[in-house]
């Protein structure tokens, strides 16, 4: 991975989480009749690059630094939870707050579909919600939406760290159980993370290519771009692929169109990007902080949301509303971003003390 590409990725990363904001933002009852929509319908795509990426990124660290499942195991774990605590905080006081000011706007379904309980709480923590063996039947922690691709994250994060590191008589009887307790969903949306671990190994055999890597980046990106006007021709699956809290089906056929694209896009990217030996410093540096910014992003946001669409005074039909809503939502994002690193770095090396990782 090329410095110009790492750079490229961190923007990336903050688009998409961007994009599941906006999605969620730009839809009832936080936005009324909002002009902006096509901005709004790449939630699922984005969640879809998410898993491409992470597989990609993983490929890349297991190649070159985290190359043995101890090191592995104390790097999945600290970067999960240290946005994980936080957000979990976060989501708790907001909804306590929020349900005392504004009663009528948080006994939406769209703002807490169930009564924050334990039960929601507990196996969100242990990041397995999403495992249908288990019968939850869609929780979250409180209003927290967006935390069920945790559970799909973390289970591919579990998978990885066997198949990489254990023999396979160990990690296959291991992978089945796992995948049969995650149930479909899980299954079936796991071949896009897989894929993004494939183009990164495959693609240390690509050379630099500035011409095709510009086609293949822009039919990739274009591919994404018409994304809203392509994918509700796409037929939906006969067999239920429940996720989310609200046990929504999952619109498969749209997941594996969006990282396709994205996949091509990736290519192109690499193959044009390995050509630009220099890039602008400060351009560097802005990259790398909103790259910082992007788990907390997609983490923190909706119980955010909820609790500033509930209390601030404001026309929810306006371009003010929304500028403003979005204002304060990275700023907060932005101010808790730093803990977040410092609780990542506090994790690892609490790992580290109890001898989870080798010593150097």
């Amino acid at each position: 991975m090329t410095r110009s590409l790492s750079v490229y990725l961190d923007v990336v990363r903050f688009m998409a989480a961007a994009a599941v904001f906006l999605a969620h933002l730009l839809s009832t009852p936080f936005t009324e009749g909002s002009a902006a929509w096509y901005l709004g319908q790449f939630g699922d795509a984005a969640v879809a690059i998410f898993f491409v990426l992470s597989g990609y990124v993983i490929a890349h660290v297991v190649a070159t630094r985290e190359r043995d499942w101890r090191s592995y195991a104390a790097s999945r774990f600290s970067r999960l939870y240290s946005v994980a605590l936080i957000a979990v905080v976060v989501t708790l006081v907001l909804d306590g707050l929020g349900a005392m000011l504004a009663p009528d706007f948080y006994a939406s379904k769209r703002v807490l579909l169930k009564p924050p309980s334990w039960s929601g709480y507990v196996p969100s923590m242990l990041m397995i919600n999403e495992w249908h063996a288990f019968n939850f039947g869609g929780i979250s922690p409180g209003s927290n939406g967006p935390w069920w691709s945790l559970s799909f994250e973390a289970t591919y994060y579990l998978l990885a760290g066997f198949i990489l590191f254990a023999p396979t008589f160990v990690s296959a009887p291991i992978a089945i159980v796992v995948l049969v307790l995650a149930g479909t969903t899980i299954t079936l949306l796991m071949p896009l993370w897989w894929g993004g671990f494939a183009l990164y190994m495959l693609g240390r055999r690509w050379r630099k290519n500035l011409g095709l890597g510009l086609f293949l980046l822009g039919i990739g990106g274009a591919m994404l771009a018409i994304y809203p006007f392509v994918v509700w021709r796409l037929p939906q699956l006969p067999i239920p692929l429940e996720f989310g809290r609200g046990n929504y089906q999952r619109p498969l056929l749209n997941d594996y169109f969006a990282a396709a694209a994205f996949g091509i896009h990736l290519v192109g990217a690499q193959m044009a990007l390995a050509c630009v030996e220099k890039i602008p410093s400060a351009f560097e540096r802005f990259a790398r902080w909103i790259g910082r910014l992007t788990f907390p992003l997609y983490l923190l946001h909706y119980p955010m949301l909820c609790f500033i669409a509930a209390l601030l005074p404001l026309d929810k039909a306006g371009a003010t509303y929304v500028l403003a809503v979005t204002l304060i939502v990275f700023g907060a994002v932005a101010l808790l971003t730093p803990y977040c690193e410092k609780l990542k770095d506090s994790l690892r090396s609490l790992a580290k003390t109890n001898g989870l990782t080798a010593r150097v």
